[in-house]
């Protein structure tokens, strides 16, 4: 898959247009979908190394629409809300509940 030679290579936002059409073409493959997701995830990491936070969230927003259970997606979205001080989005998760 040009794809996954792209992400291999590290270029994540190369990867997403053929992994998106390899996906509508195969959405029951497993493993298109997870390369899909990882694409979106490492996107998303670039961005927010760039401070681009808003557009880091929706990449990782979408990676976890293909794979809901991308811990390591979920986690870096909570992480960039936490940055932005968005922690009401993030579910408080930066810091404890008070009783």
């Amino acid at each position: 898959l040009v794809g996954q030679h792209q992400l291999e290579r590290g270029v994540p936002a190369s990867a997403l247009a053929p992994l998106t059409e390899a996906a509508a073409l195969a959405p029951d493959d497993a493993d298109v979908r997870h390369l899909l997701a990882l694409a979106w995830l490492r996107h998303g990491n670039r961005q927010a190394r760039e401070r681009e936070f808003d557009k880091a969230l929706t990449s990782y927003e979408e990676a976890l629409r293909i794979e809901p259970g991308n811990v390591e997606a979920r986690t870096n979205r909570v992480r960039v809300l936490a940055h932005v001080r968005r922690l009401d989005e993030s579910g408080n998760a930066a810091k404890p509940r008070s009783e």
